[in-house]
């Protein structure tokens, strides 16, 4: 049963492991607003939301909000006219 439990999740895992994604390198070209968005090519990628705040009493606080995506399937496995409930990847924060 083990046994079966592992090929089985060996199976599932292995389009993970040998998808193809681009690799972040120096001299990429910003351009925005292209680059204020997703890059489903990338395998992980971040986003900041951060802030200053005052309270009434004057006290003074940061606050910093980090947004993750990580890529399940990479652009070339995306089919665009797949159901939209197909997991690409997993968003999360914290």
């Amino acid at each position: 049963m083990t046994r079966l439990l592992f090929l089985s999740l060996l199976t599932l895992a292995a389009p993970l492991v040998f998808a193809e994604w681009r690799t972040a390198e120096s001299g990429w070209q910003y351009e925005f607003p292209r680059d204020h968005h997703s890059h489903p090519e990338f395998k992980t990628e971040w986003w900041y939301f951060t802030g200053k705040l005052t309270a009434p009493t004057g006290e003074r606080f940061g606050y910093q909000l980090t947004f993750f995506r990580q890529g399940i399937r990479s652009a070339a496995e995306r089919d665009p006219q797949a159901s939209r409930f197909i997991v690409n990847d997993l968003k999360f924060a914290h």
